[in-house]
């Protein structure tokens, strides 16, 4: 069976692979050749080749010059001319091999000398002379021939390794076509049983009217086989040719799709087809499978069983009675008005008592709402637009129900209106929701705005506390602070031991107080003052707050690790407070330790940033954890200083900044705050 063409989905695995395993043994190749320097050893050959060739052309001059010297022929000058000028070429191409070089320049040296000194050619030393000299030639030949036996070798490599790519590259080539012969074939399977399982009833025939193939749907469908078909011939089916089908195929042979209109058919009529068959009414379509060469090869009919529709038309009633949604249609030539069985369910009218009329309908709308009614149709009838609407039905018991209508209007091509059709849903359950929701809402903002008040006059009073606590309670403390400074300095000589720790006494207690204040002070700041957004180091604020920790506790050596490096949006002098609270309970509490460490650091969880500050102090219980950020809840005694706000200050920081912050310790085991910030709104006023 062929198939049409279709797109490419997606590059193809098996000749992506192909490439990748041939582009593999290029690679090796290649490599091959690097490691092996087959290049070089090549050039390296035809050099030495070269080389040997200028060497033995070396020889023949220095010969005839000896032989002219022993003769007794003092006009050699050419002679002298030639040996240098070979010596030139000979010392150029040794430059290859460093070797080679090395000896050709001592062959050069002697060979300089010997010319430059002419001695009595009868001199047995200077037949030693040249004879050394024609050695130190000789000395030559070995490097010279090892690299053109390396090149040969090289050369021969090149073309195995050549030989052998090609070996490699046409077994790759037949197993990709062997194995994309075995996808094809797979693939024409898989679309043969994707063609069987379709719910679809599918029939392919050739153009001659042959049948090829039908599916299990097609066999169900027609209540025959395929080997039923065995002499059948669609083109010779009379029962179609009197249907009028014959010339939709025909059309199909010629390359177009065609769809045929709805016809019964009897399998049980037609001699040619064998087996038992049935009575089926269907539509078909059909359509024509071309090759390449835009010929039709095969024809392929769909075949829709419209006996389901009776189906698909009781659920679409049963789907109307689930959603309350009913359909209507109003011929508007004939006035006729059809309505589903939900309309009549929702109108609440008995289809033998409705007159199936515009008019009819009209009646059963509201009174109060009747004229807009049949206004918006008719405008939108005239206006072609939609038609849209809720209004109100008056049911005979005085209930009131509310739909919604929508619907639309065809026209002829002359503009003429032919029918409108659209939908009625019943929103009398909505109405009522609604209806409470409003009621809901109204008292909701009479909530909110109560509340809002509520909240408006705790911060005046809170406003008017801090300014009480700010100038009040802080005058009669300076004034305590005074005289007790000033009975400390007129009168302390005079007071005994007991008189002076009354004093002690007085002065660190309008210290604590002091300090109640301002942390009363800075609390209510943090609730209060507008947030100053911006982005802030919260690595180099935490180094900061550190360095004042060492001062503000100089006997106590901490060993701080900061592993922060994050820039948060925020408020910086809010955060300033946030580290200084939490490094300053770090510190406080690992004064016991004889090591203590305070680490600031960072965790993700769930892709959230978690900051945490831990150490390795006193620690505290688990069980005392719901009162850790509370006002004025401490955990331990009055061996460690502090008044119980610090930490519901840094609290209200977090909370100001959309975080969250959790606290837990194990006595003695050190204690461990985790906090997070919102780093993504940067917008003031959604933090403020």
């Amino acid at each position: 069976m062929t198939v049409p063409p279709t797109g490419t989905t997606g590059p193809n695995p098996a000749a992506v692979r192909f490439l990748a395993l041939a582009l593999a043994g290029l690679l090796l190749y290649g490599l091959f050749l690097y490691l092996q320097a087959i290049p070089a050893r090549i050039q390296h050959g035809l050099r030495a080749q070269e080389a040997i060739r200028l060497l033995d052309a070396q020889r023949a001059p220095l010969l005839r010059l000896q032989g002219a010297r022993i003769a007794g022929i003092t006009d050699t000058a050419s002679l002298h001319q030639a040996v240098r000028r070979n010596l030139q070429a000979f010392r150029r191409a040794s430059r290859y091999n460093a070797e080679l070089s090395v000896i050709v320049g001592d062959f050069a040296a002697r060979l300089e000398a010997w010319l430059d000194n002419p001695a009595n050619p009868d001199d047995p030393a200077e037949t030693l002379r040249f004879i050394d000299l024609l050695e130190a030639l000789a000395r030559a030949e070995a490097p010279i021939h090892a690299d053109i036996q390396a090149g040969s070798q090289a050369e021969f490599q090149l073309w195995l390794g050549l030989a052998l790519l090609g070996l490699w590259l046409i077994l790759l080539f037949f197993l990709y076509q062997r194995q994309q012969r075995g996808r094809i074939a797979q693939a024409e399977k898989r679309l043969r049983a994707i063609l069987d399982q379709s719910p679809f009833a599918i029939q392919i025939f050739a153009p001659d009217g042959t049948p090829l193939h039908m599916n299990q749907t097609a066999e169900r469908l027609w209540g025959v086989r395929m080997a039923d078909l065995a002499h059948y011939n669609l083109l010779q089916d009379r029962q179609l040719e009197a249907l009028g089908i014959t010339p939709c195929f025909r059309r199909a042979v010629a390359g177009e799709a065609v769809t045929t209109p709805v016809i019964r058919y009897d399998t049980d009529r037609t001699p040619q087809v064998e087996g038992p068959g049935r009575v089926v009414e269907i539509r078909s379509h059909i359509y024509p499978v071309k090759d390449e060469d835009g010929r039709v090869r095969e024809i392929i009919i769909m075949h829709e069983d419209v006996s389901a529709l009776e189906e698909a038309q009781r659920r679409l009633v049963e789907a109307q009675r689930v959603a309350r949604l009913g359909s209507w249609e109003l011929d508007l030539r004939t006035n006729h008005l059809y309505w589903s069985d939900e309309i009549f369910r929702i109108f609440e009218i008995d289809p033998q008592h409705f007159a199936a009329s515009y008019e009819s309908f009209l009646e059963t709308v509201h009174p109060e709402d009747r004229e807009a009614v049949n206004q918006a149709y008719l405008d939108s009838v005239a206006n072609r637009t939609e038609y849209e609407i809720q209004h109100r039905l008056l049911m005979p018991d005085g209930r009131i129900k509310h739909v919604h209508e929508r619907g639309r209007t065809d026209y002829a091509a002359d503009g003429t209106p032919l029918r409108s059709i659209g939908t009625v849903l019943d929103i009398t359950d909505y109405k009522r929701l609604e209806a409470e929701l409003s009621r809901h809402r109204d008292h909701l903002e009479e909530l909110v705005a109560q509340r809002t008040g509520e909240l408006a006059a705790v911060n005046a009073e809170l406003e008017s506390f801090s300014y009480s606590v700010s100038h009040d309670l802080r005058a009669p403390l300076r004034a305590i602070s005074g005289f007790s400074d000033a009975l400390r300095e007129d009168c302390g000589k005079q007071l005994d031991a007991a008189g002076r720790e009354y004093l002690d006494r007085i002065s660190a207690n309008v210290q604590r107080m002091t300090q109640l204040i301002d942390d009363l002070l800075a609390l209510s700041r943090t609730s209060q003052a507008p947030l100053q957004v911006e982005s802030v180091d919260l690595g180099t604020l935490a180094d900061e707050v550190a360095e004042h920790m060492r001062q503000r506790y100089p006997g106590h050596e901490v060993h701080f690790v900061n592993r922060v490096h994050e820039t948060v949006q925020g408020d910086p002098k809010l955060l300033r407070i946030l580290l200084e609270n939490l490094l300053d309970n770090a510190w406080k509490y690992t004064t016991p330790v004889e090591q203590p460490e305070v680490i600031f650091e960072t965790e993700t969880h769930d892709g959230e940033t978690v900051f945490v500050v831990r150490d390795n102090g006193v620690g505290f219980d688990m069980a005392y954890a719901d009162k850790l950020f509370g006002a004025f809840q401490r955990l331990h005694g009055r061996e460690f200083p502090g008044t119980g706000i610090g930490l519901a200050t840094v609290q209200r920081v977090v909370h100001r900044h959309r975080g969250r912050i959790s606290g837990e310790g194990e006595p003695d085991r050190g204690a461990r705050f985790r906090f997070t910030l919102n780093t993504v709104r940067t917008d003031p006023d959604r933090l403020s």
